[in-house]
């Protein structure tokens, strides 16, 4: 399906290229058929005249005319910036299904991304176990369990933590809520403690996110499922403009849906993620 998608990116033309070609298929008959009658009619009708016609001056003429009025820088220049355009990116491991899509994201003016996984590295570990009256292995040892289940970073740092292999049969009735980088356990019914997880933030994130500004990028917004004091502190820390935080993968939705309407006509916007609930 990828090849698929590469080889007909070249039937999805941005407007620019589009209108290069419908230009194309105009311009030289029109260049050829001026030339020509610029070499035969004006000889024709000196002589009709009883002037000296010299035929030979007004052919030098037209064909100077088919030269400079020979569009080829034009015609040339614009699909071939797009075949460079998507052929780097497709180098970079990006793939663009057309120049529509390459000239669409000349035009963003917001981007808005997700948090693990996209900004950060999505790889989480313990870094600290509070309130709880209970053994620090026992706490993570049940949290692990709860968790087991689930293939969420936050989850997997979890079983890592408690060490060893889980006993999956002792879990039963499983659900799955939001989750952030502090998770609270409840054991029999009372609170028994939470544990504190961190992310790493990626290397190249604070660039590329100062690269689009410089691009004509003029907002940033993160959406997260992460609490809001660390959605600040990583926000603060990567130069992004604006953060909302704690939001389930539906409120993510909803605040796309507003950051939309807001946009002004002819503007675009971009949202970066990396997993499933962000397609």
């Amino acid at each position: 399906k990828i090849l698929e998608l590469m080889e007909n990116s070249s039937s999805h033309k941005s407007r620019s290229e589009s209108f290069i070609s419908r230009f194309a298929k105009v311009s030289p008959p029109a260049v050829c058929y001026s030339a020509l009658a610029l070499a035969i009619l004006p000889p024709l009708a000196l002589t009709v005249s009883g002037a000296d016609a010299d035929w030979g001056t007004w052919v030098y003429r037209a064909l100077t005319f088919l030269v400079i009025s020979c569009p080829c820088a034009l015609v040339i220049s614009i699909p071939l910036s797009f075949f460079a355009g998507l052929g780097g990116a497709g180098k970079e491991g990006v793939l663009i299904k057309g120049s529509n899509y390459l000239e669409a994201l000349s035009q963003t003016k917001t981007v808005v991304f997700d948090k693990t996984g996209t900004l950060t590295q999505g790889v989480f570990e313990v870094s600290a176990v509070h309130h709880s009256p209970m053994a620090q292995e026992k706490l993570l040892e049940y949290a692990a369990l709860a968790e087991c289940a689930s293939s969420h970073p936050i989850s997997k740092s979890l079983q890592k933590a408690a060490g060893g292999a889980l006993d999956r049969s002792r879990v039963t009735d499983i659900q799955e809520h939001s989750v952030g980088t502090i998770v609270h356990i409840a054991v029999n019914g009372e609170y028994a403690g939470h544990i504190v997880i961190s992310d790493v933030e990626k290397p190249h994130s604070r660039d590329a996110i100062a690269a689009l500004k410089a691009a004509g990028v003029t907002k940033t917004v993160m959406l997260t499922g992460d609490i809001q004091k660390v959605a600040d502190y990583v926000a603060r820390d990567l130069g992004v403009d604006e953060v909302r935080a704690e939001l389930l993968p539906a409120d993510k939705v909803a605040r796309v849906e507003e950051l939309l309407k807001a946009e002004p006509e002819g503007a675009k916007l971009a949202f970066v993620g990396d997993g499933i609930n962000d397609a």
